[in-house]
């Protein structure tokens, strides 16, 4: 009867402490930003739109290398990608 309780308490702490630590995981993935309209465009793309620049490659002073990349530039709008410009 003894072994039939404690058997009973341990998987209900496991069913809470399982349903704790995936709502867990899904509040943190929903806080993630969207992700850049300028991302994985190549030279000429990224180049012809607005809002986007490229970043050439580069060797860090650490000797890693850096891939060239289009990035988004600070305080443009790129549409389509719900960002606010900066106000000044």
């Amino acid at each position: 009867m003894r072994t039939e309780f404690w058997a009973v308490v341990l998987s209900a702490i496991a069913c809470i402490a399982f349903t704790a630590s995936s709502g867990a995981q899904d509040a943190k993935h929903q806080s993630k930003k969207p992700l850049s309209v300028c991302r994985g465009l190549d030279n000429a793309a990224c180049t012809g739109k607005a809002g986007c620049g490229w970043r050439e490659q580069i060797v860090m002073k650490n000797g890693k290398t850096r891939r060239a990349h289009c990035r988004k530039l600070r305080g443009h709008q790129v549409a389509g990608s719900g960002a606010q410009t900066k106000k000044n």
